[in-house]
């Protein structure tokens, strides 16, 4: 129709923006060098919930070293997904095994303080 705007074409899902996927990346480097130092409380701070990353889980792993970060996959402005490369040494029974591997850590804001906080660790995307 004449005089009527046309509609906006439907934006895409903003990307992280470099400060953001850089805040997430510096804490997933918290948390693994927590889980290192075997400081379990101070990890937990850092996780959304129980079960982002059960501690069942976390006392299994002796080492863990964060080789590298990279944001991956489809990211939102208040969600990004972090495949991080990491060795570590883990314990008979662990989900993952010793060596080098890549673990995906979804993080979100933490409405409250505005922090990120891991809602997920996974080996897979």
């Amino acid at each position: 129709m004449a005089g009527r705007p046309a509609a906006a074409p439907p934006r895409a899902t903003p990307a992280p923006t470099a400060g953001a996927g850089l805040e997430a990346a510096c804490t997933v480097a918290r948390l693994v060098r927590f889980v290192d130092q075997r400081r379990l409380v101070a990890a937990r701070l850092l996780l959304a919930g129980d079960r982002a990353w059960p501690r069942s889980e976390l006392v299994k792993y002796r080492h863990i070293d964060l080789l590298s970060a990279r944001v991956w996959g489809d990211a939102r402005a208040d969600v990004v997904t972090l495949a991080a490369t990491v060795r570590l040494t883990a314990r008979n029974g662990g989900a993952v095994h010793s060596g080098r591997t890549t673990l995906f850590f979804t993080l979100g804001r933490d409405r409250s303080a505005g922090d990120w906080l891991v809602t997920a660790v996974a080996t897979s995307p």
